[in-house]
């Protein structure tokens, strides 16, 4: 590279809102880039660039005025965000490392993976997209959406297939992307889309699967059925791109696993709760009443059980039922669902979360998991939530980031495995990946309260008070009665010494109908009163409350580790050996 291009993107950078904006940064970028384009890096010391830069008198002495140490480590961080997110395609890359002033420039190479990921992706990673409701009745939309997840579903089951899961399919719902931008944008081979029209007792299906890499057609094909026949209907659509994708080996047909059919009123029930919980969110109580109703219909449909589950997990996570009658239900339909269907993936998983997240029973519920990873290892969230509820609480820190990561490689465009991404590299001390992984999760959905959330504690953990404080209100804007933004931000006020505002937030918390334990022990925390903190997280323990699986991990905590009424605590969670590793 040329010193005229190094000027130039220089130019760019500075250009950027990250630096406009901070005239200070500015100017400390520019000074050090042509400092080192001059040949000068050895004079670039913290005393002249004190005098220089920001300004200070000839009598400047670093070891009492710390400002060059403090603006140097915004600017790696401003340079760290920079490149991950507008400068992620800039040939050029400028960074500080730490311990120094003098900056590297280095021509961006490729690296391994970012070079395996122009090979074009295998044709057995697949991803459904959004069949097209062409009914008469556009209240037929859960139906086509239903179908789509239980092809989706089916596919996911078969070895040797990669389905991209449903969140990130649907992200591209309603838009006219061409099939091979899509493909390109979810890394798959080949791509599977097609209509579905409903009338009375008749069922019309258009299906095509496409090459993503050539854009030719491996198959199209028209299924005309009555409705009841619709759960052989799906079996044909994933039988069909089964034979197609994957090879047949030593004569073996790889094979759809067939599901049970079911009453067609408590199926269209069932799919009535999938569609509420994947579109409206916020409304989680009532969704349940789908499921329950399914199963009223029909007491043995496992999905639906399974559907009860999932939800009284979100209810527990997301404080819109009390830990301990949430989870109680949790465990009470994961059982039923693999009392009548012992391989069901979603069944396992959930009772694995109810006996590393409520239980603390670890080892049983990493059991659960590994079983539900057997029976559909294209289960996408379930990777994420193994990582953030059964291996990080246990400081497993590498095998939790490897899950995660593999859970975003089956849906990246899913907001909670996003956020799970960003907490889990935060706490790992992966700082460059979680501010990566949010500005990804930000993108893609910036109403999201978790997504601001999980990056102010990156930044807290890393020293960053103020960038964490600004992302905690952002938090607080968007969900100004949660729990979450009013413990997050609580803290992070106290630690500042905004005392006041901090009790505030405290007195809103301790004013909820069921105190949230451990939201209410971080306020504390920032408060530094050690005595209400450890006192709340005990109370925490007592009701068994979800959220007591994210301190182990948390590095807020740090100084009050050593505490034997913590490692008690820890104990008590059966977390003997993170005891002992951080007394």
């Amino acid at each position: 590279m040329t010193p005229a291009e190094i000027s130039a993107h220089l130019e760019k950078v500075l250009s950027n809102p990250l630096f406009s904006r901070s005239a200070r940064l500015s100017r400390f970028l520019r000074f050090v880039v042509e400092a080192a384009q001059a040949g000068q890096t050895d004079s670039v010391k913290e005393y002249l660039i004190g005098v220089e830069v920001f300004d200070r008198g000839r009598d400047f002495d670093p070891r009492i005025d710390p400002i060059v140490r403090v603006q140097a480590a915004k600017l790696r961080s401003k340079l760290l965000e920079y490149y991950a997110s507008s400068g992620a395609q800039d040939g050029i890359v400028i960074s500080m490392p730490k311990g120094s002033y003098a900056p590297e420039i280095r021509d961006r190479k490729p690296t391994v993976a970012g070079a395996a990921s122009k090979v074009a992706p295998e044709r057995s990673r697949i991803a459904v997209m959004p069949f097209t409701n062409i009914s008469p009745d556009p209240e037929n939309e859960y139906f086509s959406d239903g179908l789509t997840e239980e092809v989706i579903n089916r596919l996911a089951c078969i070895p040797g297939l990669q389905v991209v899961a449903r969140t990130s399919a649907f992200r591209f719902k309603g838009h006219n992307e061409d099939l091979r931008e899509v493909g390109a944008k979810l890394n798959v081979g080949t791509v599977m889309e097609g209509s579905v029209r409903k009338a009375g007792d008749q069922l019309r299906v258009t299906a095509q699967l496409i090459d993503v890499q050539s854009g030719y057609h491996l198959f199209s094909q028209t299924y005309q059925r009555e409705y009841k026949n619709v759960f052989e209907l799906q079996d044909e659509l994933a039988q069909a791109v089964a034979d197609e994708v994957l090879p047949w080996t030593g004569g073996s047909r790889p094979v759809v696993v067939t599901t049970r059919a079911t009453n067609l009123d408590a199926y269209n029930a069932y799919l009535r709760g999938m569609y509420a919980i994947a579109n409206r969110f916020a409304d989680l109580p009532q969704t349940v009443n789908y499921f329950r109703e399914a199963i009223k219909l029909d007491p043995t449909y496992a999905p639906a059980w399974a559907g009860v589950a999932q939800s009284h997990f979100l209810l527990a996570y997301f404080y819109m039922m009390p830990a301990e009658q949430a989870m109680s239900i949790c465990k009470e339909a994961a059982l039923r669902t693999l009392e009548i269907d012992a391989n069901c993936a979603q069944g396992h998983s959930s009772l694995g979360l109810v006996e590393c997240a409520f239980e603390w029973l670890w080892s049983c519920g990493e059991a659960r998991f590994h079983r539900a990873v057997e029976l559909q290892p294209g289960f996408a969230l379930m990777y994420a939530l193994f990582a953030y509820c059964c291996l990080l609480p246990q400081g497993r820190r590498e095998e939790a980031c490897r899950a995660v990561e593999r859970s975003l490689s089956l849906d990246p465009f899913n907001p909670l495995s996003q956020c799970a991404a960003t907490f889990i590299y935060g706490s790992v001390g992966r700082y460059q990946d979680a501010i990566r992984q949010h500005i990804l999760a930000r993108d893609l959905n910036p109403y999201f309260p978790p997504v601001m959330g999980t990056i102010g504690l990156s930044h807290e953990w890393n020293g960053h008070l103020d960038r964490a404080i600004e992302a905690y209100w952002k938090t607080y804007e968007l969900a100004p009665n949660t729990p979450l933004s009013l413990s997050v931000l609580g803290h992070a006020l106290a630690i500042k010494g905004e005392h006041g505002q901090a009790e505030q937030f405290l007195n809103r918390l301790a004013a909820f109908p069921s105190p949230p334990h451990v939201d209410i022990a971080i306020v504390y925390l920032g408060l530094h009163n050690e005595e209400e903190t450890l006192h709340w997280l005990e109370k925490a323990v007592e009701h068994r409350n979800f959220h007591l699986i994210t301190v182990p991990s948390d590095h807020r905590f740090d100084w009050i580790r050593p505490n034997p009424r913590f490692q008690n605590l820890l104990q008590n969670m059966g977390l003997q050996a993170v005891a002992r590793t951080t007394a």
